[in-house]
């Protein structure tokens, strides 16, 4: 047996059984009368104004969701005010945060820059210290490398004019020794002079005492010869 079940939309369609029911005694044993009530509440059911009160059910399932959308945008609307007033404070605290942290960080930086300002300065006061005792450190040097030199050269200049001394001394002694000699030679001269004049003058005599010896020799005898 065909049965027509209607949907909500309105359409009808026709839905088979393939599975039979199963028949209880019960119900063989039910009497006739059950069957004409109904076939007369299925003709009733028929009978009413389906159509219309599936489209009310439908008109009263969209007032029931209006209503529901506008419960919960109450309800949204309500608990955002609240959010909203929480929002507000939050935004509250992250800006006192905010303030406090920069102020934090404010203060930060100017210790670090009074810091930087105090170790530029000590740095500064360190070099010029350094500075100053590379300075005195040349100038010392400077210092102790003229005195060396000029200690060097005094030393040569005193050794030098020891030496130039010594060198006038030496040449002094030799003139006077060549003096000296030159005093005796000149001295021994007219001497040697004398002597070779006197032996000049006593080997001229010789000579001439010979011959007048030789001469006077015969002389003497020849009056002996005669007598």
């Amino acid at each position: 047996m065909a049965r027509t079940r209607r949907r909500r939309g309105g359409t009808t369609g026709a839905v088979k059984r393939t599975v039979r029911r199963v028949r209880t005694t019960a119900g063989r044993r039910a009497p006739a009368a059950g069957g004409d009530l109904l076939k007369a509440v299925q003709g009733l059911i028929k009978a009413l104004p389906i159509s219309e009160l599936e489209k009310r059910l439908a008109d009263l399932e969209k007032t029931v969701a209006r209503l529901q959308s506008s419960a919960s945008g109450a309800v949204r609307r309500a608990v955002g005010g609240r959010k909203r007033t929480t929002a507000k404070r939050a935004t509250a605290k992250r800006t006192t945060r905010r303030a406090k942290r920069t102020t934090a960080k404010r203060a930060g930086t100017a210790k670090r820059t009074v810091r930087r300002a105090k170790r530029t300065t000590a740095k500064r006061t360190t070099a010029k210290r350094a500075t100053a005792k590379r300075t005195a450190k040349r100038a010392t040097a400077k210092r102790a490398t003229a005195k060396r030199a000029t200690a060097k050269r005094t030393a040569k200049r005193a050794t030098a004019k020891r030496a130039t001394a010594k060198r006038t001394t030496a040449k002094r002694a030799g003139a006077k020794r060549t003096g000296v000699k030159r005093t005796a030679a000149a001295a021994a001269k007219p001497a040697r002079r004398g002597a070779k004049r006197a032996t000049r003058k006593s080997t001229g005599r010789r000579a001439k005492a010979a011959p007048a010896a030789a001469s006077v020799a015969p002389v003497a005898a020849a009056p002996s010869n005669g007598g």
